[in-house]
């Protein structure tokens, strides 16, 4: 059984202004042919080279990259158990040790989700694994090794180590001016996750005291993953005008500011803050427009949802 762009776990977490770590879990890897899978949770440094680290050159200032699990190989081993014994896999027609399966691989049973670490080889059909996860005959399964973390400036095509062929890119972290990485917390998981900002708002802002009364394209992409198209944007807006109001719409949309669902007023003139829930297009960018000349208008991405 496939499951074609399975993400389980591996929840991602800030860890300083240079790394990020990855939280234990599973993952179907990018070329749809066998599974990263970390059994501990493991970081990656900008300041840091090759594995563990970012994949080829050094850490450049106001750049996003792509936080990325990599396998050492492919499936090493796969079939399904004929025999349930306590915290073994048995399959009387593998051969694992022909297959390359060693000591700390992971067993991953397929058909219920589970998986174990390989204890031992105690034959060429039967390993000894540190958790009993074949209660029933007939479970599918695969043998791999453990997987590391990796930055990459990009997303699909990251240069791996040598030995090491599969990959899944799991989100995207941002550096500041300064290279350090900009404070995010994930919340969800699964293939959908919101990576929500822990800094200073100035340091996410896509646009600062416009006026624009006609539709202006406003870019959202240095600060959301080349996949997402959907963020949550904190509109300051200052209105000169009792009823002003600023419109938004995903860039290329023909929605008038009287007919978009995306806008914020006050019904006064005091300035105030809002949250915005909204898709982008592909490139991350979205269209703003403010009713009066003189109103004043600032733009941040609070949080985007990156899916899978």
């Amino acid at each position: 059984m496939i499951y074609e762009q399975l993400l389980s776990g591996m929840r991602v977490e800030y860890v300083d202004a240079a790394s990020a770590s990855l939280g234990t879990g599973l993952a179907r890897n990018y070329n749809d042919d066998g599974y990263v899978r970390l059994n501990n949770t493991i970081s990656a440094s900008l300041a840091k080279a090759g594995a563990g680290g970012l994949d080829t050159g050094t850490e450049a200032a106001s750049t996003k990259y792509a936080l990325h699990a990599v396998s050492k190989d492919k499936d090493t081993s796969t079939g399904s158990n004929d025999s349930v014994v306590a915290s073994k896999l048995v399959d009387s027609t593998a051969d694992f040790t022909a297959d390359g399966v060693n000591v700390g691989d992971v067993v991953l049973n397929v058909t219920d989700g589970t998986q174990a670490k390989v204890n031992s080889i105690e034959s060429v059909t039967t390993l000894v694994l540190d958790t009993h996860i074949f209660t029933a005959t007939s479970k599918s399964y695969v043998v791999g090794p453990v997987g590391i973390a990796m930055f990459s400036l990009s997303e699909t095509a990251p240069t791996l180590p040598t030995g090491y062929t599969g990959f899944k890119k799991i989100l995207w972290v941002k550096n500041d001016a300064s290279s350090n990485v900009l404070k995010f917390n994930q919340v969800g998981g699964g293939n959908s996750r919101w990576v929500c900002y822990d800094t200073d708002r100035v340091n996410v802002r896509v646009l600062d005291a416009q006026s624009d009364t006609t539709w202006t394209v406003i870019d959202l992409s240095p600060y959301m993953s080349e996949s997402s198209n959907y963020a949550k944007v904190l509109i300051s807006f200052n209105p000169y005008v009792a009823a002003s109001y600023i419109a938004l719409r995903p860039n290329g949309s023909t929605l008038t500011e009287t007919q978009t669902p995306y806008i914020a007023g006050s019904g006064g003139t005091n300035a105030f803050y809002d949250y915005i829930e909204m898709p982008t297009d592909s490139a991350q960018k979205m269209e703003f427009k403010c009713d009066h000349a003189s109103d004043v208008a600032s733009i941040y991405v609070a949080a985007y949802l990156e899916d899978m």
